[in-house]
């Protein structure tokens, strides 16, 4: 009888920690997928890279290189700044953002 009840609260000890785990580990990127790789499933945008010089400004987004005008999965790519990027689609106008503050400050002239 004593066995029964130590391997009762056991199970009860174990298994919150294996679906709190199983949880955790569901929510990590794999480090070593290809830039490329889409998830169908997933319906976010991340903005990796933000590329801006005096003649063309580039952003990364999921991968994908895009510049002004281009489009990336139905959405028109519409401006480049130097911390977000806005894109324009069929559910109207999304702020990308690379970070919280920008990496570089611009010159005041």
């Amino acid at each position: 009888m004593m066995n029964i009840k130590c391997i009762r609260l056991g199970f009860c000890c174990v298994l919150p920690i294996i679906i709190w785990f199983s949880n955790t580990y569901a929510e990590l990127r794999d480090p070593t997928r290809p830039a490329s790789y889409i998830d169908e499933t997933s319906n976010t945008w991340e903005l990796n890279a933000i590329i801006i010089s005096p003649k063309r400004r580039v952003a990364v987004i999921d991968g994908k290189s895009v510049q002004i005008d281009d489009e990336i999965n139905g959405e028109k790519v519409v401006a480049i700044e130097s911390s977000s990027v806005i894109l324009d689609g069929s559910e109207g106008k999304m702020t990308l953002f690379l970070l919280d503050k920008p990496v570089k400050k611009e010159l005041e002239k």
